[in-house]
């Protein structure tokens, strides 16, 4: 491995992230978002 320059941390780095960017991005938003407070009693209506 030292011959061809490349070591193992590099070859990990290379590998591509299984999850959807999209899906990724989403997340992050809804992590940022404040959210609603609903009361109890309008619950059920």
């Amino acid at each position: 491995m030292r011959k061809l320059g490349e070591s193992k941390t590099e070859k990990n780095k290379i590998t591509k992230s299984p999850y959807n960017p999209n899906f990724v991005e989403k997340i992050k938003r809804s992590a940022k978002s404040r959210g609603k407070a609903i009361k109890t009693e309008d619950l059920w209506k």
